[in-house]
């Protein structure tokens, strides 16, 4: 289905149950929804995968990849709040750790680099190059053939007390040092997120738009 039939398709149905009061009047299919189909439709998973999760405190994925027979790892600046998650949670910052050298298969970071570097926001504090340092670090402990996949919010570049907007430029520098699989886009159109391309996006302002990534080291040598 393309975006303008999904859009099509929904508008109507969303609109009666704003009307009798079924739902809320904020999206109904959020940003993570299409972050979470562009992870699950991009990794290449496969079972005992060891994948670390930055920034997951509000995130389902550890316990789906953990159910689905990942070995996962779970990283915040925050403590879990539960005993036992059912996978290795640390508190620590993606952009110093301890794990060794090409530890992880995928590391995972949705709508959590645009944080780093926020005093205000997550316990984090100022640094204007965070988001470059966790993406170094990530290269450091990831495999030479593993996979990065990142989420952000995109349109005209911006700095607030929340978050960064990346934009075109600002992208390009970030992951220079990686080699891209997949780039897509999404945004927020009032009643719902949706697929987008870049020119519905390039000009949005706040938080009305995310870039999804899919990344690999550059120059991996594959043995035949």
């Amino acid at each position: 289905m393309n975006e303008t039939n999904y859009v099509n398709f929904l508008t109507p149905i969303i609109r009666t149950l704003r009307r009798i009061g079924v739902i809320p009047n904020f999206p109904l299919i959020t940003d993570r929804a299409l972050e979470y189909g562009f992870m699950t439709q991009q990794i290449d998973f496969h079972q005992g995968d060891r994948i670390l999760d930055v920034g997951y405190l509000e995130s389902v994925l550890p316990f789906m990849m953990a159910g689905l027979g990942a070995e996962v790892h779970a990283l915040d600046l925050r403590p879990c709040p539960l005993k036992n998650p059912g996978f290795k949670a640390y508190i620590g910052d993606i952009r110093k750790t301890e794990f060794t050298d090409k530890y992880f298969d995928k590391i995972i970071a949705i709508s959590t680099l645009e944080h780093l570097g926020i005093p205000t926001r997550y316990q984090s504090y100022a640094d204007p190059d965070a988001d470059s340092k966790a993406l170094q670090e990530m290269s450091r402990i990831l495999k030479d053939d593993g996979q990065i996949i990142i989420t952000m919010p995109f349109g005209r570049a911006a700095i607030n007390s929340v978050q960064k907007t990346y934009d075109q430029k600002a992208i390009a520098r970030l992951i220079a040092g990686f080699e891209l699989i997949n780039l897509q886009y999404a945004k927020n159109n009032g009643r719902f997120w949706s697929p987008a391309n870049y020119d519905q996006v390039k000009d949005t302002i706040g938080y009305h738009a995310n870039v999804l990534i899919s990344l690999k080291k550059k120059n991996e040598i594959k043995q035949n």
